[in-house]
C-alpha cells in the first residue's frame, strides 16, 4: 500500500515492511509473539469468535458481508459460485 507518507509492503503476508516516503529503505517490523506460536492472526480471529459467542462486541463481519465478500471475489476471478443446501 502506498499513501503520501510511506510504502508498505507485505511479504510475505505475515511480515510488514515500511518504507518511508522519500527513502529507498525498506524498514522490517517486528512481528507480535502470538503471531510465532499461532498461524499469523489465528489468534486473534479465534479471540473475535469467542466474543461473538458470548454475545460481546467483536469486529467480524456479519455472514451477509462475508457472502457478499466471496460473491465478488468469484466473480472477480470467474469462479462458479456454489449454493450448499443449509
Amino acid at each position: 500500500m502506498t499513501t503520501a507518507a510511506a510504502r508498505l509492503e507485505m511479504r510475505p503476508l505475515e511480515r510488514l515492511g515500511i518504507q518511508a516516503a522519500g527513502t529507498r529503505r525498506l524498514v522490517e517490523q517486528p512481528a507480535d509473539l502470538i503471531d510465532s506460536d499461532y498461524k499469523p492472526g489465528l489468534r486473534h480471529q479465534a479471540g473475535e469468535v469467542v466474543a461473538a459467542v458470548r454475545g460481546q462486541p467483536c469486529s467480524l463481519p456479519t455472514l451477509a458481508a462475508s457472502t457478499r465478500s466471496m460473491r465478488l471475489v468469484a466473480a472477480i476471478y470467474g469462479l462458479a459460485v456454489v449454493q450448499l443446501p443449509l
